[in-house]
């Protein structure tokens, strides 16, 4: 993959400094411009802010699109249809690649779709593996771009008879053929909950598939430390 340089994650209130070309990546989160509405036909449907997403491909620098809403570990897709609208975000915006988490988010529950409030990982097994490798590789194919997965935070203690994290990752982004986006912050997260350390972790990732490094922050909650995207990773890493 072509190197792109470093990069924030769209805010309005960025705005002016995407427009200045100042920032080298503009990496959009493209469900944070989708609302949910109602159709003529009493259905819901995703629905794009045509209004503020049409002047994000005169931005002068190289664009990324970081998924938050289809996560590609689970079993359960959306129910409402994503992607021809995220094609076509990625038509116009051109992306070297796109990203989504290896988490899961829905789940059915006596026959009933429910929603989790969070992403969760599910058990790190050989089967759960190849399942997320081939819901990225439907993914790439509905998509038409290459993808990386990010390498996610998960809250549970390891088990014996599960796969380590770096070993999972590294089943996964084989079995798939595709690029890693490497959250260290969620692997220091990992560690300071008492899973893998970062460091080993790293030592069993396929770390010529990382195309995209994420850095973020979290805080302590009840015990454990969480992904909040909160205070400073760095500084916490100092501690």
């Amino acid at each position: 993959m072509k190197e792109l340089g470093v990069g924030l994650v769209y805010w309005s209130a960025l705005a002016p400094l995407f427009e200045s070309g100042d920032a080298a990546v503009l990496e959009l989160e493209p469900q944070t411009l989708w609302t949910k509405a109602a159709t003529s036909s009493g259905r819901f449907a995703y629905q794009l802010n045509e209004a503020l997403f049409e002047s994000m491909p005169d931005f002068p620098q190289p664009k990324l699109l970081h998924g938050i809403g289809q996560p590609l570990a689970g079993t359960v897709d959306d129910p409402l249809e994503y992607v021809e609208l995220l094609r076509r975000m990625a038509d116009r915006l051109e992306p070297a690649w796109i990203s989504e988490h290896l988490s899961f988010n829905r789940f059915f529950t006596t026959a009933r779709l429910s929603s989790a409030a969070s992403f969760f990982r599910r058990q790190q097994i050989p089967a759960s593996a190849r399942v997320a490798a081939s819901n990225v590789r439907r993914y790439a194919s509905a998509i038409g771009r290459p993808v990386a997965f990010e390498t996610g935070v998960n809250y549970f203690r390891p088990r014996p008879e599960h796969l380590s994290d770096g070993r999972f990752f590294d089943a996964v982004a084989v079995q798939a053929d595709c690029g890693i986006l490497l959250d260290l912050h969620n692997l220091w997260c990992n560690e300071r909950n008492g899973r893998q350390r970062l460091r080993d972790a790293l030592a069993e990732m396929p770390l010529e598939r990382v195309w995209e490094v994420h850095v973020a922050g979290g805080q302590r909650l009840d015990g454990m430390w969480l992904d909040a995207h909160s205070h400073g990773f760095l500084r916490n890493c100092s501690r």
